[in-house]
């Protein structure tokens, strides 16, 4: 996995804390991109825990805009002639919210093999959980079409973000 960057959001002391020791599973790189909310008060703590694992961490500290995604662009922008041939963008969630982590990180070292084979295949789009909790597990642009026609007018909004999402990854990459 020598060919990817891993960029997170962080906000939330133990869900940073447990995305870091669950991403230092399988990315064994020695840089690492963090974005955090600016003048929160446990930046210095995430930063702290993320040094354990990596020699190191390229951080920015942005305005919060309620969304995650902002500070990702932020990174992005002024780092990403340093970045690998792939990115794997993570963000932290509410500590009522540790499961997603687990369902979302998980794969990545119990199944490295096969991910690793997607990569190769450049067969990897956006990838969420695919619990019901979280009503989608959708990897490419057809598949979140084919799947808002199914869902509720209530939960279309998730397909909306992640349309959103896969439109903001699209213009990143040119």
């Amino acid at each position: 996995m020598n060919n990817i960057s891993v960029v997170l959001h962080l906000y939330y002391l133990e869900s940073s804390k447990l995305l870091l020791d669950k991403i230092s599973k399988f990315y064994t790189g020695n840089d690492l991109y963090i974005s955090l909310i600016k003048d929160e008060k446990n930046n210095t703590q995430i930063l702290e825990h993320a040094r354990k694992y990596y020699k190191n961490i390229i951080y920015n500290e942005e305005e919060n805009l309620g969304s995650d995604q902002y500070g990702f662009f932020k990174i992005f922008s002024k780092h990403n002639e340093n970045f690998k041939d792939w990115i794997l963008y993570l963000h932290d969630k509410n500590e009522t919210k540790m499961d997603f982590i687990n369902e979302l990180v998980d794969p990545f070292y119990v199944h490295r093999k096969e991910f690793i084979e997607s990569m190769d295949k450049k067969n990897i789009g956006m990838i969420t959980s695919g619990s019901e909790n979280y009503f989608l597990s959708i990897i490419n642009e057809e598949e979140i079409t084919k799947n808002s026609e199914q869902l509720k007018l209530k939960h279309r909004v998730y397909s909306v973000r992640q349309r959103h999402t896969l439109s903001w990854l699209r213009e990143l990459q040119y």
